[in-house]
């Protein structure tokens, strides 16, 4: 039941974020409404490469996050082991495995910026 109630709810919510902006109804010269284009004005154009680079930007601060959640998570469970070796060694896989991540994500990142800065002019 709650897991209809969340697919709706999701789906929904994508569907009013992402497709129901794009057009807008305005009444027409000719009478009645046909459908508009929206366009926003925000003082900046937008290439190809400056939308690959904020995609990229928001994986990365995403997995980043998520990374460290689960660094805390590993943390707790090494804590909260007491005499339990299975608990503490998953806290230490989890914080092995969230420390690579980190250092995968951001060496990632690092090299496209760097390669991105070669690919976009005007970047230098």
């Amino acid at each position: 039941m709650m897991r209809r109630f969340l697919h709706r709810t999701a789906f929904f919510l994508l569907l009013t974020l992402t497709v129901l902006p794009g057009e807008t109804y305005a009444q027409s010269s000719a009478g009645g409404y046909a459908p508009q284009t929206l366009h926003v004005n925000v003082g900046t154009t937008l290439t190809f490469w400056s939308i690959v680079q904020n995609i990229v930007t928001f994986l990365a601060n995403s997995i980043v996050l998520i990374s460290t959640a689960m660094f805390v998570v590993g943390a707790v469970l090494m804590m909260a082991s007491g005499v339990k070796e299975d608990w503490k060694q998953r806290g230490k896989d989890f914080l092995i495995g969230s420390t690579l991540g980190i250092i995968v994500v951001l060496g990632a990142y690092a090299l496209f910026r760097t390669v991105n800065c070669f690919l976009t002019p005007g970047c230098i």
